[in-house]
């Protein structure tokens, strides 16, 4: 059971972290699309 926790928990930090790379690259994707539109 604790080893079954440790993976959950060590994959849910992997998906949060593989969220925030994903938001921070359509954010900045974003502002060079917006700047390039002007």
């Amino acid at each position: 059971m604790s080893r079954y926790d440790r993976n959950a928990r060590c994959s849910s930090q992997h998906t949060v972290k593989m969220l925030t790379m994903w938001k921070e690259d359509t954010f900045s994707t974003k502002r060079l699309y917006e700047n390039s539109s002007k």
